[in-house]
């Protein structure tokens, strides 16, 4: 299988379309003026949810986007997020030697981290085990504060490889 090298060019223009999916309207947002039209309710099942959640942006960058993930994150659906993020993965490892994961963590907070404490876990050992030395880089965008600072403290028990290949994006 042969791998083209992009140009500094096509790289720009990657990276501009992941920074623009980021800054698309957020059509979960709920309309908060009393002025306003109310907004059209848009009903969308869990494939369509978990499809927004993790996709396959180009080449090998993988979209995260949690906005869509705490619309459908229950204890009973770990596993089917685990193994649809899995076979994403997969999808793009099929056509590439690696992969970069895009993460939006816009409206995470502090509570959400402790709600979701075994989610993390489990994708964490999921990932770790069963792509060694796959990911490319990992770009975190819209990190709240608090999260930044509590990542430079958990940084300590990140191997030093896989430090190097995390960034966050402002």
């Amino acid at each position: 299988m042969e791998v083209q090298l992009s140009s500094d060019n096509q790289h720009e223009n990657q990276n501009s379309n992941i920074t623009a999916y980021f800054l698309k309207p957020d059509i979960t947002q709920k309309n908060t003026c009393l002025f306003q039209k109310p907004k059209t309710q848009i009903s969308l099942s869990l494939p369509d949810i978990i499809h927004h959640l993790c996709f396959n942006i180009n080449k090998n960058d993988i979209i995260l986007d949690y906005k869509y993930f705490k619309m459908c994150a229950f204890q009973e659906t770990y596993e089917i997020l685990i193994k649809y993020i899995v076979d994403v993965i997969n999808t793009v490892l099929l056509a590439y030697p690696d992969f970069s994961f895009h993460i939006n963590m816009k409206s995470l907070t502090l509570s959400d981290i402790d709600k979701y404490y075994t989610f993390i876990q489990s994708i964490s050992e999921t990932l770790k085990s069963a792509f060694p030395n796959k990911l490319n880089k990992c770009c975190i965008y819209n990190a709240p504060f608090i999260f930044s600072q509590l990542f430079n403290t958990l940084s300590c028990f990140i191997d030093k490889n896989t430090q190097k290949k995390i960034k966050m994006v402002d």
